[in-house]
């Protein structure tokens, strides 16, 4: 989870609130479907 001062969430702006917060599901979504790639090489390498 993307973790920002509390000066810097009270000074965005709502779209740039939803922004960054859907840029962070999307990078969280990424690094599971990475960590899920990587159990399935390793299987298949076994």
């Amino acid at each position: 989870m993307l973790l920002l001062p509390n000066a810097a969430i009270l000074s965005l702006k709502p779209a740039q609130l939803a922004g960054i917060l859907a840029l962070d599901d999307l990078l969280e979504l990424l690094a599971d479907e990475l960590s899920f790639l990587a159990k399935l090489v390793k299987h298949e390498q076994k």
